[in-house]
């Protein structure tokens, strides 16, 4: 698997929460190959099944997860020949205007969020973030013909591809978590020849950014016997308080808190120190606002781990992870998996 190219096309391929459809079909074709059977559920969660190799007498299943939808825009209404907006998912507000945008129309409609030059704001103005509502995207069009191609409930995102930096490093929207769903078709990718008794479903889920709905209803279906869920989480960068961050490069972020099992948070580090995968802890005190929230309580509980990819300039267009702590992630997922098979783990 070619990673780089692999999380190009999941970053450049449009699904803001809500709105996952073409992102969840590039999921299952990436998937199929490695996996029994595919489906795209009645949210629209991508459901992956690596069928049991050897007798699964108890219908065991490892659900992997992780969010395939990003944040992004939604028009509202219309200021003259200008559209409303508001954000799907907690989108930072600063980094908004100016910002060239992609209305997900058919074809799509290219545009871009107005911004007053700093001659006519006040001093006090210019050094205020400006909400999203009062802010508003131009495309160019006018009157009858504007509200007829762009009716409010059009989706919208920021308008960048994604690209290579130096040291290993990729940039670009929606790598949060994008970079997750690559973590998990790595993982099956290096499981493909291991017999293994129990099933492992991976789950690309939906709206994760307004509330984890695709993995609440995904897991009820599928009732799991162990989780573990692959998200980012905060890297370390210029400004940003060390003791809450994580290096770039540092290897997996394991979740540690009341979110997470103890038996299988143990596995992940005991795992990590035997094979020598960089990590480091990620204490979580409460809702680690991953899926790993609605999926520990689903049915009558699910034992569930929660593993993050270090990642800078999170809920921006910009984010910056690196490719060697996704496969870190993938190779702990895998050594995790083949040790669930047995039983002393616990």
């Amino acid at each position: 698997m070619e990673l780089f190219k692999v999380l190009q096309r999941l970053c450049d391929t449009h699904g803001p929460a809500g709105f996952e459809g073409p992102v969840a079909e590039l999921v299952a074709e990436l998937v199929k190959p490695l996996v029994d059977e595919v489906r795209v559920d009645a949210m629209g969660n991508v459901r992956a099944v690596k069928k049991a190799k050897l007798p699964n007498p108890d219908g065991r299943k490892l659900l992997i997860d992780a969010h395939i939808d990003e944040i992004g825009l939604i028009v509202t209404s219309y200021v003259g020949d200008f559209l409303c907006f508001d954000t799907l998912g907690r989108m930072d507000a600063r980094i908004l205007p100016g910002q060239q945008v992609t209305l997900l129309t058919q074809p799509p409609i290219p545009g871009f969020i107005a911004a007053l030059p700093p001659h006519v704001v006040s001093d006090a103005e210019r050094e205020q973030a400006i909400p999203a509502d009062k802010l508003f995207i131009d495309v160019g069009m006018t009157g009858e013909a504007l509200r007829a191609a762009v009716p409010p409930g059009t989706p919208c995102v920021i308008d960048v591809t994604m690209a290579e930096l130096g040291n290993g490093l990729a940039t670009g929207k929606a790598l949060d978590d994008r970079a997750g769903v690559l973590a998990l078709l790595y993982a099956l990718e290096l499981l493909k020849d291991t017999e293994l008794p129990y099933d492992i479903e991976l789950l690309g889920s939906v709206q994760e950014e307004v509330g984890g709905r695709g993995a609440k209803t995904a897991a009820y279906d599928a009732d799991p016997t162990w989780a573990v869920v692959v998200d980012v989480t905060y890297g370390r960068q210029a400004g940003a308080p060390a003791n809450k961050t994580f290096a770039l490069g540092s290897g997996v972020a394991v979740g540690v808190g009341p979110n997470m099992h103890r038996g299988l948070t143990k596995l992940a580090l005991d795992l990590a120190e035997e094979y020598h995968i960089p990590y480091q802890r990620e204490v979580m005190a409460g809702n680690t606002s991953t899926n790993g929230w609605p999926i520990q309580v689903s049915r009558c509980g699910v034992p569930t781990a929660v593993l993050s990819i270090p990642l800078t300039s999170m809920h921006t267009p910009v984010e910056v992870v690196r490719l060697s702590d996704i496969v870190m992630v993938s190779r702990l997922i895998g050594l995790m998996a083949e040790t669930l098979a047995g039983e002393e783990w616990l």
